[in-house]
């Protein structure tokens, strides 16, 4: 009986952290997604975007984002 319980607790543990893990990346995608939305905004006037994307054993993003001086604007 007690090997049973300790199965079924080791099964519902592994469960649970597999479950935080999944809502904890659903969650980052979700703010990265909005900050990449964003971005393009705040580079339409004078700047320039970058974004390299990078698929391997981790994702990697990596975004430059360059604004020029305007001619009319007071240094």
């Amino acid at each position: 009986m007690v090997t049973i319980i300790s199965v079924v607790t080791a099964q519902a543990g592994a469960l649970l952290a597999l479950w935080l893990r999944l809502r904890w990346q659903l969650r980052h995608a979700r703010v990265q997604g909005r900050h990449l939305v964003r971005l393009p905004e705040v580079a339409a006037g004078e700047g320039r975007l970058q974004l390299v994307e990078k698929h391997g054993k981790s994702h990697h993003v990596t975004i430059n984002l360059t604004f020029s001086t305007r001619a009319d604007a007071a240094p």
